[in-house]
């Protein structure tokens, strides 16, 4: 009889390594978090003794934002002041920063990326259970681990005022910071007090002016800078506050706008030398057209009373032929003299306009070096010159300050002959 039984239960073991028992591969497992079931598209699989799941459905219900890259196979999940990262055939985990042990490594199975369900059931400290007879987990989280921190105000030593999630009595989660006069300073994550994370920072105008990763409360990592007008200036790394790369940004990013510019639009010396280049570039004489260039040349001197000298730069060959050519009358060099003279009259005119709290000298301007190798012997010539400011005296030693933007003037004194 004894014989007969060992025949019997080896027949058994034998026929479970060639075909499933039924009555348990027919019977999914079933997965349940604070009481609700969940649903997979790839049903949940035993594998030496653990269960692995799809990990999205999982760790979503018990509060995380998930994000997965295809292309390192990295799981992220994160949530106010927590982030963790799981990567393929790792048996390691990187949370909050600190590398941690995994005794299962995620993997994939059927073309499904599944992770041990108490691999992600600890991100939040919840509890796992297993009732084999109704091949069913249960995952409950410890009491309103599941709810998000209370939210509440904070008054740092600076006066300045937090609202936002509050954990053991300081900032911590979601939250914003505005200054003493209520104006809007920070908005993101907050850790233990501090403003760490993604965020957004803003000026005393209330625009944004930096969005992206802080931490040690300034921004550190990738992020991007916007000027007063919304546009981004800089985006890539940060370290301690400031731009990694910003001269690699700007060269790879410049290009000349072809928008046109109002005069009610001009802001900057940059919008400035738009606007003129898009309606004063050219001329059309009644001997032809000609063209000209721009260039602003900032001073710096207490010598010099003005702010910018302005190089309306022109074609040499033009007003050479203007001056010696013996193909044009006399009347025809005045006429050409006067147009000169009125477009020279309407580009200052413009620029005064548009910025009328600045002092400028400009005029038609050319210049070479009689020996350019060597940079020796410049020569110049300058017509129809003129200024907004009244001309200090000869040997004054502060032009700069004595002399107050005003009206339009010509200003001949140190011109050449046309």
């Amino acid at each position: 009889m004894t014989r007969i039984w060992k025949v019997v239960l080896m027949v058994i073991l034998l026929t479970s390594l060639i075909m499933p028992i039924h009555s348990f591969a027919e019977e999914p497992i079933k997965v349940f978090i604070n009481g609700e079931k969940i649903n997979f598209k790839s049903e949940p699989i035993i594998e030496n003794g653990a269960t692995y799941v799809q990990f999205r459905p999982v760790l979503e219900k018990l509060g995380f934002s998930v994000n997965w890259d295809n292309s390192s196979k990295t799981i992220t999940a994160s949530k106010p002041g927590f982030l963790a990262t799981f990567q393929i055939n790792s048996d390691t985990a990187i949370i909050n920063g600190q590398v941690k042990e995994l005794l299962r490594k995620p993997k994939v199975i059927n073309g499904n990326t599944l992770v041990w369900i108490r691999s992600l059931a600890m991100l939040s400290n919840s509890n796992v259970t297993w009732d084999e007879r109704l091949r069913t987990i249960t995952v409950d989280q410890p009491q309103n681990q599941n709810n998000t921190p209370p939210v509440s105000e904070f008054t740092y030593d600076n006066g300045m005022k937090y609202k936002g999630q509050i954990m053991n009595g300081v900032p911590h989660g979601e939250g914003e910071i505005r200054n003493i006069n209520g104006k809007l300073f920070y908005q993101g994550e907050f850790k233990n007090g501090v403003p760490e994370g993604q965020g957004k920072m803003f000026d005393e105008n209330e625009k944004l002016a930096y969005e992206g990763q802080i931490y040690n409360r300034i921004p550190n990592g990738y992020g991007k800078g916007y000027d007063e007008k919304g546009k981004v200036w800089y985006e890539g790394q940060w370290k301690d506050g400031n731009p990694v790369d910003l001269a690699n940004f700007i060269a790879k990013n410049s290009k000349p706008s072809t928008d046109k510019i109002n005069i009610d639009q001009i802001n900057t010396i940059s919008d400035l030398k738009r606007y003129l280049e898009q309606n004063y570039s050219e001329l059309d004489t009644s001997i032809g057209k000609t063209k000209f260039k721009f260039t602003f040349s900032e001073n710096t001197s207490t010598l010099f009373p003005w702010d910018y000298w302005v190089h309306v730069e022109f074609n040499l060959g033009f007003f050479t032929d203007l001056s010696y050519s013996n193909k044009l009358s006399d009347s025809e060099r005045e006429t050409v003299k006067r147009e000169l003279r009125d477009h020279q009259e309407e580009i200052a005119k413009v620029i005064i306009q548009a910025m009328p709290d600045k002092k400028f000298y400009g005029g038609y301007y050319y210049s070479w070096y009689r020996y350019p190798n060597l940079k020796v012997d410049l020569i110049t010539r300058k017509y129809y010159s003129w200024t907004n400011y009244d001309e200090p005296d000869l040997f004054e030693r502060d032009a700069y300050k004595v002399t107050k933007p005003s009206g339009f003037r010509w200003y001949s004194d140190l011109d050449d002959n046309l």
